[in-house]
């Protein structure tokens, strides 16, 4: 069994403070935690309150290497339940690597001519049928009938 390190409470030292700075721009949160012998969110704190803004953890080469194994094939929510990390972050850290989908069909705007088939069909057709005449899904269908403020009429 791990000893569990005793958590220091109360005023931060000026060697602490040092250290903090010193550490900040290359370690986790944690890791900087551990080294002090403080909570992470006692460390946020300090962080803030000495003027230092960090908004983004850093991320270390294994995360960075799942991020391109696991995004183009599995998709942003799969790799964050693996990287344990959140959604929008991994989406966030592929955007910024450059890492696309494999796979995803890039989106297809609407043509003049399917929003006027669109408005002519959907008073007295269903929308799968509609989505199979324009070749998109019914959702899309029914999100951009939704968008345009076009409702089926009642029966």
């Amino acid at each position: 069994m791990s000893k569990r390190r005793k958590i220091v409470k109360g005023q931060w030292s000026a060697d602490e403070v040092r250290l903090l700075k010193e550490l900040l721009p290359n370690k986790k949160l944690s890791e900087i935690a551990e080294k002090l012998g403080r909570s992470v969110d006692a460390v946020k704190c300090k962080r803030y309150s000495i003027g230092i803004r960090y908004p983004r953890s850093l991320w270390s080469e294994g995360e960075i290497k799942l991020v391109k194994k696991l995004y183009p094939g599995q998709g942003p929510y799969e790799a964050a339940r693996k990287i344990g990390r959140s959604v929008g972050a991994v989406g966030q850290k592929a955007y910024e690597m450059g890492v696309k989908r494999i796979g995803r069909r890039p989106y297809r705007r609407w043509s003049d001519d399917e929003v006027r088939l669109l408005k002519e069909l959907l008073p007295n057709k269903k929308l799968s049928d509609i989505a199979q005449r324009l070749g998109r899904s019914a959702e899309m269908v029914r999100a951009k009938a939704n968008k345009m403020g076009l409702t089926k009429q009642k029966r």
